[in-house]
């Protein structure tokens, strides 16, 4: 999974963190996030990610009742937002999802980059739509929306920014284990496979190619890495 013509277009992956590179920005995020569920109350809950470290990325939680999220999560649907036919503008919203305990949500998702287009995290709202449901015929138009489509078969990706946020959460994912890939052993390998997998990030066709060719591995090997993880689990 490559991008043909890089200097082609605006999008850059740099290596920027958004806490420590823009503290600013971080503190309006901030500020933006609590203020945004003191509107809206307990239903409500933000996150902001800082996307220089998937597995780590959660940096600022408000409200985290809603999907039980903590400071030091790793992301959890960026590969879904991603493969979805109308995130555009480096957004998604409205889409409707569902948290591991099963309580339906609405939410939003979109990407943050700095002055000079480098991606430095993403700014999501999660609204609980229990409340709402169990009132639905006075708040008919608060639960309306689209769901994210989640084909069993690989979803291409087309849009060039798209394209390079994934790249940037795959090269991210493996730069942050602070190992060169030629030193790395099978476990380390399988571990990467196995949190990508878990984000869906392989759903997205092209991915199994782009960390082969990151992790110095071939594809076969990916798929071999990809059972073992999944048997693990299982």
């Amino acid at each position: 999974m490559t991008i043909d013509s890089p200097d082609s277009h605006k999008l850059k992956v740099g290596q920027t963190q958004l806490q420590e590179s823009h503290p600013h920005l971080f503190e309006v995020l901030q500020r933006i996030a609590d203020g945004l569920t003191k509107v809206f109350g307990d239903a409500c809950e933000v996150v902001i990610h800082d996307l220089s470290d998937p597995e780590h990325s959660v940096v600022h939680v408000s409200n985290g009742r809603v999907t039980d999220r903590h400071i030091g999560d790793g992301i959890r649907d960026m590969a879904m937002v991603l493969r979805s036919p109308r995130f555009k503008d480096d957004t998604l919203a409205p889409y409707l999802s569902e948290t591991r305990a099963g309580r339906r949500i609405k939410a939003m998702t979109t990407v943050i980059r700095d002055e000079d287009e480098n991606i430095v995290g993403a700014f999501c709202l999660n609204l609980d739509l229990e409340p709402f449901l169990q009132a639905r015929n006075l708040v008919e138009g608060l639960v309306g929306g689209l769901p994210i489509e989640s084909p069993e078969e690989e979803a291409p990706i087309r849009d060039q920014g798209m394209l390079t946020i994934l790249q940037h959460i795959i090269r991210q994912t493996i730069d942050k284990v602070g190992v060169p890939v030629a030193e790395m052993d099978k476990g380390t390998k399988v571990r990467i496979v196995r949190f990508l997998d878990e984000r869906e990030v392989f759903k997205i066709k092209g991915a199994v190619d782009d960390v082969a060719e990151r992790l110095a591995v071939s594809r076969y090997t990916v798929y071999n890495y990809l059972d073992e993880a999944r048997r693990s689990r299982s």
